[in-house]
This record gives C-alpha cells, sequence and structure tokens, in this order.
C-alpha cells in the first residue's frame, strides 16, 4: 500500500481503536482524533487522504465536523459511520459532502473495500470487482 493517511474519528474510544487496527493492519498510516474539534486540528496540521468520522458524537456531531473540513478546503473523502441509517441520515451526509456509509457494528471486509475503493492503488479488474458489491 502507498503511503496513505486516514483520520479516524469516533467518541467511543473502543471502536475507534478496533478501526484504527483494522486500517493499520491494510498498510495505511492512521491518525486518531476522540471528536470533531480534535479532527479539525489535525487536518489543518496533516496530510490526510480520506476520513471516517462517526456521525453521533458530542460537541460537535460528524456531519457537522464534515461541513466545517469542506469549508477548509479539505476535499478528501469521507465514510461516515454511524448507528443509524435512515433515510434523512444518509440525504444529510451525502448533502454535507459525504462519499459514503458504513453502519455499525463494523464488518472489516466492509471497512477494507471500500477504503482501498476510495483511495488505494487498485487494479482496474479490482476495482470493477469492488464496485459490483458496493
Amino acid at each position: 500500500m502507498p503511503n496513505k493517511t486516514i483520520l479516524v474519528t469516533d467518541d467511543d474510544a473502543a471502536i475507534r481503536d478496533l478501526t484504527c487496527r483494522l486500517i493499520e493492519r491494510r498498510g495505511y498510516r492512521v491518525l486518531s482524533a476522540a471528536d470533531g474539534p480534535e479532527a479539525l486540528d489535525l487536518a489543518k496540521r496533516e496530510s490526510i487522504d480520506l476520513a471516517i468520522l462517526d456521525v453521533m458524537m458530542p460537541q460537535m456531531s460528524g456531519f457537522e465536523t464534515l461541513t466545517k473540513l469542506r469549508e477548509m478546503g479539505r476535499t478528501f473523502p469521507v465514510v461516515m459511520l454511524t448507528a443509524h441509517d435512515s433515510d434523512q441520515a444518509l440525504m444529510q451526509g451525502y448533502e454535507a459532502g459525504a462519499d459514503y456509509y458504513l453502519t455499525k457494528p463494523l464488518k472489516p471486509t466492509a471497512l477494507g473495500n471500500i477504503i482501498d475503493y476510495l483511495i488505494g492503488d487498485l487494479p482496474p479488474e479490482k476495482r470493477a470487482e469492488i464496485e459490483k458489491i458496493l
């Protein structure tokens, strides 16, 4: 895997740590934030290739964090992580600029596929294979 960096933001330390470990195993560099303000601070200082944002966080929701990232001019892909996948929540995320949604409990294969699809250096046949299951 190329040297690409993924920002994982979730207020639940256990989910955040598990997500980080799963991503690191795929060869990506991982930055970790416990909330939206910490994620924004990291985004100001670091080069990020993809962000995973929990939707429901204290202080600032994942939607608010995503809106602030876009206002900062950060255009990297964003995956929203949520326990709720209502149509309203999905639309709110897409309107804010989300690229994909993953629901909790997190499925490692789904996480890996979406990350590889969004930022991985995949051969065309592998990309087409993943597109079929997304």
